[in-house]
């Protein structure tokens, strides 16, 4: 994600409204890394933290 989007006091003509509301109810991690630099790896990656994540806190 760029740093150019609000909530990580980008610039101020961006209008991010969806994704300031998203992260305030979440965790924004503002430091981090791409495991790959294809975007199918990277989002195959993320959908198993994810699926992990719910694995875990749903029994």
């Amino acid at each position: 994600m760029n740093d150019w989007v609000g909530f990580l006091s980008g610039h101020p003509n961006s209008k991010t409204p969806n994704l300031d509301k998203l992260a305030k109810d979440s965790v924004p991690f503002a430091n981090t890394h791409c495991p790959s630099p294809m975007c199918g790896l990277s989002r195959a990656s993320s959908i198993r933290i994810i699926l992990e994540f719910i694995k875990i806190h749903n029994g």
